[in-house]
């Protein structure tokens, strides 16, 4: 984050400095309108505007990924529901086999008791 920071430092400085060294009056043609600015203000403006413009960029992507990371924490929450539902009914089945294991050997010991 301070890399970003001290290279967008950077690079405004240099735009101001090429702004301030630039300071003849230019001719702005847009559309119909025609007006004269110091080319300093076009450079700042139009540098500000590029800034702006990325700016919105980015919270368009940050707002996109957020709407994602709900969406994924929503289906973590559901697997993990669904990964308890299947333990308990892994767990039933075994202390249902563990029953059925149970109540064969009490049979079983049954059959034995009345054979002797």
């Amino acid at each position: 984050m301070q890399v970003w920071f001290i290279s967008s430092l950077i690079f405004a400085i240099l735009v101001a400095t090429f702004a301030v060294s630039n300071s003849e009056i230019v001719t702005i043609r847009f559309m119909w309108k025609q007006v004269q600015l110091s080319q300093s203000i076009v450079i700042l403006a139009s540098a500000a505007l590029g800034a702006m413009i990325v700016a919105l960029i980015g919270a368009f992507s940050k707002v996109k990924s957020s709407f994602k990371i709900r969406e994924l924490k929503k289906q973590v929450k559901d697997l993990e529901i669904r990964i308890e539902e299947l333990q308990t009914d892994h767990l039933e089945a075994g202390t249902k086999t563990a029953l059925e294991e149970i109540v064969a050997q009490e049979q079983e010991t049954i059959l034995k008791e009345r054979e002797s």
